[in-house]
């Protein structure tokens, strides 16, 4: 059903939106296919348009019947305007703030050591502390919590130290299963929030981080063979984590890879730490401002200013069309009217110039005899 409310969306036209149940969820496949696509965004909207088609169609039928009983109008009428005027927006803030459980994977380097940079003495067959290579993600974390690699080599070398950061720290390299460990922080985080940053990942400069505190679930955990250590790092500081850092962010489905919750059977709660979106300068992302809504009686009322403002305009069209036609048909008859008026004076020239042509040749006038005395003296002068 829908919220009962009209939103101006710009111009005169406006939107109403289906309300979903607060048990409605995006459902596993869809996710899924979000998270294996490389347009996430448009494989949600495909999801919503295929689950709400028949709504959305409901919905036009009810403000259509609606409009019509109140304005007086043909359903016909109401409902090309209603199809055109409104759109119904389906309920993607519902969707979009569901909460996911996401592993975040950090990537600092070690991948291209198929993150066996983290496998470090204590734990079995790992480098010797001394010799652990500088791409390790647990010397970045160490870094971020004010520790620098002298100091996480001398705890793992058993010197003794009061930081409950490098004392967790030792326990989660003793602690290691397997030679493939990635630094792997649990979070929640909404499906809006997911897809942003999926979106963001995409970006070859990767602006932004995210600002994990201190409480998080933190640890080495491998996904290829499902194993890792006890994710019990302990920290003492918030983490600023940048994007350009981050290998993947996925919803603990276990899609192409093993699941935390697969490997530990984990409570729910482990993922228990909300992300915050930062930019380039350190400053939380502002939430969109919310667009004004009306109530019915508004809403009828720009309604009937919609419809007589279109009938405005349908008639000038009609008169503009009409003085187009009127127009067009006097300039023929004046063409017409012009053609006649030129025949008939092709007709009159051609009329005279006969009758001239039908008049007898007059003969030509007799030449004077000259006088004798002339005629006489020309003769003597041609002489």
């Amino acid at each position: 059903m829908t919220n009962g409310e009209v939103t101006e969306a710009g111009g005169a036209y406006f939107t109403t939106e289906i309300c979903a149940d607060c048990r409605d969820e995006l459902s596993r496949d869809a996710l899924e296919a979000m998270a294996d696509s490389a347009h996430p965004f448009d494989e949600f909207y495909a999801w919503l348009d295929s689950v709400y088609e028949s709504e959305v169609d409901g919905t036009w039928d009810r403000l259509a019947t609606r409009c019509a009983e109140d304005l007086g109008l043909e359903f016909e009428t109401a409902w090309e305007f209603i199809t055109e005027m409104v759109d119904v927006q389906l309920p993607i803030q519902h969707y979009l703030a569901q909460e996911l459980r996401v592993d975040i994977l950090v990537d600092t380097g070690d991948a291209n050591l198929d993150f066996s940079a983290n496998c470090i003495a204590p734990a079995w067959g790992g480098y010797a502390p001394e010799d652990a290579p500088e791409e390790a993600s647990i010397f970045w974390l160490a870094k971020q919590q004010g520790y620098g690699r002298e100091q996480v080599v001398a705890a793992l070398r058993g010197q003794e130290t009061a930081s409950p950061f490098l004392k967790s720290l030792v326990r989660e390299v003793e602690n290691e299963t397997s030679g493939m460990n990635a630094l792997t922080f649990l979070c929640t985080m909404t499906l809006g929030e997911w897809m942003d940053v999926q979106a963001e990942m995409r970006n070859p400069l990767r602006k932004g981080a995210l600002r994990l505190p201190k409480s998080v679930t933190c640890g080495l955990f491998d996904a290829w063979y499902g194993g890792g250590s006890v994710l019990e790092i302990e920290l003492e500081r918030d983490v600023a984590l940048p994007l350009r850092i981050v290998r993947e962010i996925t919803p603990d489905l276990g899609l192409g890879r093993h699941s935390v919750d697969e490997v530990y059977g984990f409570v729910s709660s482990v993922w228990n730490t909300a992300v915050q979106f930062e930019d380039e300068e350190g400053a939380p992302v502002p939430l969109r401002k919310p667009p004004k809504t009306y109530t019915k009686e508004e809403v009828l009322e720009i309604a009937r200013k919609a419809i007589a403002q279109a009938r405005v305009e349908m008639a000038q069209e009609i008169a503009k069309e009409m003085a187009q036609e009127i127009a067009k048909e006097m300039a023929q008859e004046i063409a017409e009217r012009r053609a006649e008026d030129m025949a008939e004076d092709t007709a009159e020239a051609k009329s005279s110039a006969d009758k001239r042509s039908a008049k007898p040749v007059a003969e030509p006038t007799p030449a004077k005899k000259m006088p004798r005395y002339v005629a006489e003296r020309t003769k003597k002068w041609d002489a």
